[in-house]
């Protein structure tokens, strides 16, 4: 049997999902321990409709008329299916999808054509660790096929990830070492200044379309730089996948696309240029360190130079790598619409996945081809070896 548990926080009653709608409280997902079978879960979310095709005889996926998403709840037994398919999907340059008339209802007999080329693509990976979040749930007790049942979206449940760094104190991050062979790194051991350890990821728009800019600090000119352009950001795939115990954590899976580095243009270099040189910047950084909470750059910078939608700076707080895979703690303030909020984080990553991984025997997927065989098969090891991490932090 499955169990959701109420969130014991003072906000656990707080979560509105949709605009005017009543709040609801929120739920973590619990495995009795008296079935053997129920071993793990997985929440699977596509998020890119464009990429999917509707099959109206599989009643494993689920539809969603208000956002046009695709979902489906099923047992870690049907992970390989699953990312089959996926996979299969963003490495089809023609896409078919099923069109929807203005009600959201299909035509199955149209099919709209979408060319997609990813030969200028590229994707990257990761696995996160939180809790997974369930809102709008109007039974707290259900079997296995119950659970494949459920529905998500307006007239079904709510799923959330949060992050949560809590599961990995001192005592686990040992044990990590001990049972993964795990060794922590300092990158920045001999840096001379406090900024040369910070990221800051500037998000914008242009045409709808997701971009952004990474800038980091450089030493000897005494300023932040543009080190990389990253266009066409998209999520294609989310895979949660609940542990089921309190004492573990749950997982994401994060695949997305986006466009090659492309060549930073002079007009953009010369936008953060003169903003480090502007009234607004040079006093809020004045007293910069008397205050760890703010943040070298703001949202408000960028008013009128284009369409910036948050502003992220980020530190490593810490990081262990073995021969194949690296786990990355991270803290990260966001202003987003003039509110500053902090969040630490925890991802894994299969050392394949990096362009340019750290001198070591594994082998470097450089451009992350889904047509690669490896492609598939460092997805199912890397989620496989998270779970084992998970289970052994809950142990």
């Amino acid at each position: 049997m499955l169990s959701f548990k109420k969130v014991p926080s003072e906000d656990g009653c707080k979560s509105s999902v949709f605009p005017n709608d009543i709040t609801h409280c929120k739920y973590t997902l619990e495995i009795n321990p008296s079935p053997p079978n129920y071993s793990s879960f997985l929440s699977l979310r596509r998020s890119s409709p464009t990429l999917h095709k509707y099959n109206n005889n599989n009643n494993d996926l689920s539809f969603n008329n208000l956002s046009g998403k695709i979902y489906s709840f099923n047992t870690i037994l049907q992970l390989d299916d699953c990312l089959a398919k996926i996979v299969d999907q963003i490495s089809n340059k023609n896409l078919s999808h099923p069109s929807r008339n203005r009600y959201g209802n299909f035509h199955h007999h149209q099919q709209q054509k979408i060319i997609m080329d990813n030969s200028d693509n590229e994707f990257r990976l990761k696995i996160n660790f939180g809790r997974e979040l369930f809102t709008k749930i109007s039974k707290t007790n259900l079997n296995l096929s119950e659970w494949n049942n459920l529905k998500r979206g307006y007239n079904g449940i709510t799923t959330a990830f949060r992050h949560d760094i809590s599961f990995f104190d001192d005592e686990k991050i040992q044990k990590l070492k001990n049972t993964f062979g795990f060794k922590e790194i300092n990158n920045f051991e001999n840096k001379v200044d406090d900024r040369e350890e910070c990221f800051i990821t500037v998000l914008y728009k242009e045409k709808e379309k997701k971009n952004k800019f990474k800038l980091q600090w450089d030493a000897n000119e005494g300023r932040w730089k543009i080190i990389k352009s990253t266009k066409n950001i998209s999520r294609q795939a989310i895979i949660d996948i609940v542990s089921g115990r309190s004492k573990s954590p749950d997982l994401r899976f994060l695949l997305k696309s986006q466009k090659r580095s492309s060549p930073i243009s002079e007009k953009n270099h010369n936008i953060i240029y003169n903003i480090q040189k502007s009234d607004d910047f040079l006093k809020r950084n004045e007293n910069k360190y008397d205050d760890s909470e703010l943040m070298y750059f703001s949202q408000k910078d960028f008013n009128g130079k284009f369409k910036c939608t948050s502003v992220r700076q980020s530190i490593i707080k810490k990081q262990l790598t073995n021969d194949k895979y690296q786990m990355n703690f991270i803290s990260t303030l966001q202003d987003e619409d003039g509110r500053i909020t902090l969040e630490d984080t925890v991802n894994l990553i299969n050392l394949s996945w990096i362009s340019s991984p750290s001198p070591n025997s594994c082998e470097s997927i450089t451009t992350m081809d889904p047509k690669n065989p490896k492609f598939n098969e460092s997805i199912i090891d890397t989620i496989d070896y998270a779970r084992n991490i998970s289970r052994a932090i809950g142990d």
